[in-house]
């Protein structure tokens, strides 16, 4: 698997054969994401918000219906494709901008940048994940605030340890999911075949995993400040066994 398998990942073919499991799923998790984002970040009506890595775009129409000004950024054609069809049948306007988070343009012009869905930490390099903090920091105002989802390291060793799942969904999908962790690398590995009645098709994931103490050096080293930290979006504290490592802050 190379060092951005996303490029690969996130293409029509595999998004249209997941189809509905995750369009569905989407649905059901933006009013949580971007609602728990918007109210720990103190996101007011008319402020300038990046949602970076924003897939299909249902975070940032959640976060438009709100009165907030928003910019959504994604590698995929396709998401990026299927986000402007959402904005417009939700009738909001956001500017939705087809690019690597590691180039995006803009310099001080947020009042905050949120990572939802579990989106840092794509690059099995750290240097490449730092240029996303670095283009974080460049983009906000000053104060500006942040909001990132990672995955946390000790979550993934106990995932590893475990080895497998295997899960039904009621609309007859299936799926077997194999995990492993590099103690070395940080580097988290997920396979997941995924049964349709139509055939089945595998999905390869790789995400770089950190602990909190990681995540705080890399975010100061380049001028951003965490002043607290999630271990999901009801709010619950961040512990060995949360999933998901929050952190929110601001530009210092």
């Amino acid at each position: 698997m190379g060092k951005d398998f996303w490029k690969d990942y996130y293409l029509k073919e595999n998004m249209e054969f997941l189809g509905d499991i995750y369009i569905d799923f989407r649905k059901t998790r933006a009013p949580i994401e971007a609602g728990f984002a918007k109210k720990v970040l103190g996101i007011q009506k008319g402020e300038k918000i990046l949602d970076l890595c924003c897939g299909m775009g249902h975070n940032s129409v959640y976060l438009a219906k709100k009165g907030i000004q928003v910019v959504g950024v994604d590698y995929s054609h396709y998401s990026i494709k299927k986000a402007r069809e959402l904005m417009a049948r939700e009738g909001v306007e956001i500017l939705f901008w087809e690019g690597d988070a590691r180039e995006i343009p803009w310099v001080e012009e947020f009042d905050a940048v949120v990572m939802l869905f579990n989106s840092f930490g794509y690059s099995e390099d750290d240097e490449e994940n730092l240029k996303i903090l670095k283009k974080i920091a460049s983009v906000l105002k000053s104060r500006g605030r942040f909001f990132i989802e990672a995955m946390n390291r000790d979550f993934a060793v106990v995932q590893a340890k475990k080895g497998s799942d295997e899960f039904k969904v009621s609309n007859g999908y299936h799926q077997q999911v194999f995990y492993q962790f590099d103690p070395k690398s940080g580097i988290f590995r997920i396979k997941r075949i995924v049964f349709k009645t139509e055939g089945k098709r595998e999905f390869k994931f790789s995400q770089r995993a950190y602990t909190y103490s990681e995540l705080n050096y890399l975010t100061g080293e380049v001028g951003l400040k965490i002043t607290g930290a999630y271990g999901g979006y009801e709010g619950d504290s961040f512990t060995l066994d949360s999933q998901s490592l929050i952190v929110i802050g601001n530009k210092r």
